[in-house]
């Protein structure tokens, strides 16, 4: 049996603007993401950003299937773009905005947290934004 440990941080900025100026401008390039959101049959469009080592910021949104779950959230089109391009950079920090603030879904939770890129040893922070005027931000430590 092996055991690993998370522990966590939360922070919770009201209003939206106490962010710290790169948290915004994530929550910022992600809400633009937002607009390229591909969601026909639920409506729900979700933008992710992420911030890399070397001040690149990528940007990606959900993109849905007929065939539902096939579809693809905004954080694993992010991801694995990220895997595909810029195998080995690694991410500072992460942000997402969607109509409502909420928890990720399995897969997505899942995918965010093992892999692409490898966050063990490392700390991954995330920001959500749910168009209420404030974000919540987690900081995970691995």
């Amino acid at each position: 049996m092996s055991k690993q440990e998370f522990t966590f941080d939360y922070a919770h900025y009201a209003p939206l603007d106490a962010l710290p100026e790169s948290d915004r401008e994530l929550t910022a390039r992600a809400a633009d993401a937002c607009g390229t959101a591909y969601a026909p049959y639920s409506g729900f469009r979700v933008g992710a950003a992420a911030l890399l080592e070397d001040g690149t910021i990528l940007t990606a949104s959900n993109q849905e299937s007929e065939v539902f779950p096939s579809g693809m959230c905004a954080e694993r089109s992010l991801l694995y773009y990220l895997q595909a391009n810029f195998s080995g950079v690694r991410i500072t920090g992460r942000a997402r905005v969607l109509p409502v603030r909420r928890l990720s879904a399995g897969a997505c939770r899942y995918r965010k947290t093992t892999g692409f890129p490898d966050p063990r040893g490392d700390v991954l922070r995330t920001q959500c934004y749910g168009g209420t005027g404030s974000a919540a931000v987690v900081t995970l430590y691995f």
